[in-house]
């Protein structure tokens, strides 16, 4: 079968204009047979010609999120691995039923995630750099706490201008645009900043650069939520040390959340983990395995013992 055959822009019209309260994409086996199956061949398409054009200048990785409850961030997307604070390529098919959103378009060009006073310094630079020009469609948007800021500049097509496209015309769009924005960024990088104040400003500690980290923080940003790298770093280097890690801190401040994205980080099959409930005065492996009930002679098991069998 060739790729023609295999992307059906008619089909991600369809997707793209789905109801995200339809039942057949509430579950994760129907998400990725429904949504997946769709979108996935345009964008390895996509990946397969932006080498093709520019070989070693970028390596992707995939990112899906299904929110069906929220009816927010649902999404098949392709990021460029890079250093997650600074500005990288992407292309991204949002799956949402509100037209007026940016969310319900594909879009391809310059991404950037990160703490909003971040997004925003990044963005005036890039303006004073000639990165973003004046006729450029640009969509900057804060979500909730803990969600930081987004920026996206490049080319947005609607369900119906991707439903028009052949599938080899779209795929070039897409292409052209990853290459423009790759260039626009290299050319960007390669100039040093002419003010020798400038240089010797003091710059933040933040951990060092390693494929792991960049990995995990590029993942995290690109379901929704930033987490400091010195905190990722630090959070992987203890479970490396130890596979036992106590999080403290108020409610509400992500820890959960962590616990539960490096997890699926590191194995997105969802029967490879368990999430287990247990009271703050916790003292006994009840909440852990279980225990059998004298009174009615059965076990009761909990989901981490089912795991763990």
């Amino acid at each position: 079968m060739s790729d023609d055959q295999t992307i059906d822009t008619q089909a991600l019209n369809e997707l793209m204009r789905r109801p995200l309260d339809d039942p057949s994409l509430l579950d994760a086996s129907a998400w990725r047979e429904t949504v997946l199956a769709v979108t996935r061949p345009l964008l390895e398409r996509v990946r397969q010609e932006f080498a093709r054009k520019r070989p070693g200048q970028a390596e992707f990785s995939f990112s899906d999120r299904s929110d069906i409850k929220s009816r927010r961030q649902n999404y098949d997307s392709m990021f460029a691995i890079e250093d997650s604070g600074s500005p990288k390529v992407a292309v991204s098919i949002g799956l949402d039923d509100r037209t007026d959103e940016h969310t319900h378009h594909l879009f391809a060009g310059l991404y950037l995630w990160g703490r909003k006073d971040h997004i925003e310094e990044v963005h005036s630079n890039l303006k004073r750099q000639g990165v973003l020009r004046p006729d450029d469609e640009i969509y900057q948007k804060s979500g909730k706490a803990f969600s930081g800021t987004s920026l996206c500049a490049g080319l947005f097509l609607s369900p119906e201008e991707v439903s028009q496209a052949e599938p080899d015309e779209l795929v070039d769009q897409i292409v052209d645009t990853l290459v423009e924005w790759g260039d626009r960024l290299a050319e960007s990088n390669e100039r040093q900043p002419s003010n020798s104040e400038e240089v010797a400003q003091p710059r933040e500690e933040v951990a060092p650069s390693t494929p792991i980290i960049d990995r995990l923080e590029s993942f995290m940003l690109a379901r929704g939520f930033f987490f400091p790298r010195d905190l990722l770093a630090s959070y992987y280097l203890a479970l490396q040390s130890k596979p036992f890690v106590v999080l403290s801190g108020i409610s509400g401040t992500g820890k959960t959340k962590l616990a539960q994205l490096f997890s699926e980080f590191m194995n997105p099959e969802p029967m490879s983990r368990a999430f287990v409930p247990v009271r703050p005065d916790w003292t006994d492996p009840r909440g852990l395995i279980g225990f059998h009930h004298l009174l009615t002679g059965m076990y009761h098991s909990t989901g981490f013992l089912e795991l763990l069998l």
